[in-house]
């Protein structure tokens, strides 16, 4: 297992320790006589990533390559991604939102199809949901 624990600098120019990050090596399967397993797990969710990708016309290599612009920009921007907290919406924006959207799951409706007809049903941004605080402040 290797562990490591990032930092970040506060407003007071102080270094903070958050949460340590633990991944199990290779090894520890191999260790485990679950080499084999492993390998064919990995090519199996690899094949099933660029099926999707496939989906929606993009490549494997222009996925990594948008993630890492993406996290790029962020950190040009002095944010952390990891780091972001969020703020639930307001009771009076989440009940009947979640009312609505229970309706649509009721109904049949997979979880993305059900979130943005809801957020067109109430006007608020397709990909928002009350765990990313207010709709007029949510930033895609």
């Amino acid at each position: 297992m290797e562990v490591s624990q990032p930092r970040h600098r506060n407003e007071d120019g102080k270094y903070v320790g958050l949460r340590a990050i633990r991944c199990l090596t290779v090894r520890f399967f191999e260790w485990l006589d679950l080499g084999p397993m492993l390998a064919k797990e990995r090519s199996r969710a690899s094949l099933a990533l660029k099926k999707r990708l496939a989906k929606y016309g993009r490549s494997l290599k222009d996925a990594v390559k948008r993630s890492f612009e993406k996290l790029l920009k962020s950190s040009a921007q002095g944010r952390n991604i990891g780091l972001q907290t969020r703020r639930p919406a307001s009771q009076e924006i989440s009940r009947p939102w979640y009312d609505f959207y229970n309706q649509k799951i009721r109904a049949g409706l997979d979880i993305q199809d059900a979130r943005r007809l809801t957020n067109e049903a109430f006007g608020y941004p397709l990909n928002w949901s009350p765990g990313y605080g207010d709709p007029a402040d949510f930033v895609q």
